[in-house]
């Protein structure tokens, strides 16, 4: 998906590259685009009949995977507890991937963390695969279970009280220490942490999780801290604002789950939120 940034009255309008920040002519200037990419699904283009049958399937994929002491070691290695565990509903799995080696597509199994992605009445809506070990020519670390159903976005609870705080941060690995922290500082209660993309936190799913907490006091958006400085990141600031809210965004000097076990593992830990700096961010 492509973003159009306006340049001035009397210049030319340039895109923006969803994936990469890249700036460029769109191809209507005759320039290629960086990373083409498939238009977003939004509500009105999802087969929601065909989305339902798959999260049936889902369900079915999901009560087979592991739930014992081994799980409980590998998302240990993460930094989460077994009451995490437990509370986000995590597995692991050994599952056959499909991937490129030397330009031919193979298929080997592979050992992944399960990350279920929960709707508000606790009905499952996606699986994401984290690998542990990657080969080589395996793009990436993460898939998803399935393809069928839409982007969701990770949630740490569905309270009706009145939120005090939303934190945004980038990936549900991150959302889940990040939240686990809060819970062991104490200052869980009436927060709710969303885990999103760098490039998607501007779904359609945002404005109405946005809408239906717009009695939180403070959104804070935490992104990696490599965003500082990137076109992404002015443009992710600019989406939040279109969903309604005006966040504070904090720069942390590492990746926000290092940071907090970085922490936790010294002799006198920091509080980790003195390890933020408040972005000043132009409207």
């Amino acid at each position: 998906m492509l973003f159009l940034a306006g340049m001035g009255a009397n210049e030319k309008t340039k895109a923006v590259c969803r994936k990469c920040g890249k700036i460029f002519w769109p191809p209507s200037q005759g320039k290629e685009i960086p990373h083409q990419q498939k238009p977003a699904k939004t509500p009105d283009t999802v087969d929601w009949d065909q989305v339902r049958k798959e999260r049936k399937k889902l369900f079915a994929i999901y009560r087979a995977l592991n739930d014992n002491a081994r799980t409980r070691k590998l998302w240990g290695e993460r930094s989460l507890t077994w009451a995490s565990v437990a509370l986000y509903g995590l597995r692991t799995c050994v599952r056959k991937f499909w991937y490129k080696r030397d330009g031919e597509l193979v298929s080997e199994p592979l050992e992944a963390l399960a990350i279920p992605f929960w709707s508000d009445s606790r009905k499952l809506l996606n699986l994401q695969y984290r690998i542990i070990e990657p080969p080589d020519g395996f793009a990436g670390k993460y898939r998803w279970a399935s393809k069928v159903v839409p982007f969701v976005v990770w949630r740490s609870g569905y309270g009706r009280e009145p939120l005090e705080r939303l934190y945004i941060v980038e990936g549900a690995i991150k959302g889940m220490v990040l939240h686990q922290q809060l819970r062991e500082d104490g200052r869980a209660n009436n927060v709710l942490v969303l885990a999103t993309s760098q490039n998607r936190i501007n779904h359609h799913e945002l404005p109405t999780i946005v809408k239906e907490s717009n009695r939180s006091e403070k959104v804070i958006y935490i992104p990696d801290p490599d965003m500082e400085g990137n076109l992404m990141l002015k443009r992710n600031i600019n989406d939040l604002r279109i969903s309604g809210v005006e966040p504070i965004v904090l720069i942390p000097e590492d990746k926000i789950d290092d940071m907090i076990v970085e922490e936790n593992n010294r002799d006198k830990p920091n509080w980790w939120g003195s390890r933020l700096t408040k972005l000043t961010t132009e409207k």
